[in-house]
């Protein structure tokens, strides 16, 4: 289960996290509007759950889950054209 919570707070949004840390992304990866990845760490810095998450201009897209650091499950659309 994800750790973030999204919870409704003196009538504003807030993210909440438990054991999580964060991050810096590295400069040697380039920004790609298509693609989205997630990543949730225990409380010892250890990967535990990741999506990576891309789409393609044709409509397709594809969501690839890890669990400890092994892909778990792809869940795809694929478009046929005719």
């Amino acid at each position: 289960m994800w750790s973030l919570i999204l919870s409704l707070l003196t009538k504003k949004y807030k993210l909440l996290t438990k054991n999580t840390r964060q991050k810096e992304e590295s400069n040697e990866v380039p920004y790609n509007e298509n693609i989205f990845s997630c990543i949730e760490y225990d409380s010892e810095g250890n990967e535990k759950n990741k999506l990576i998450h891309n789409y393609s201009p044709n409509g397709e897209w594809e969501t690839i889950f890890y669990h400890n650091g092994k892909p778990s499950h792809i869940v795809r659309k694929e478009c046929t054209i005719l």
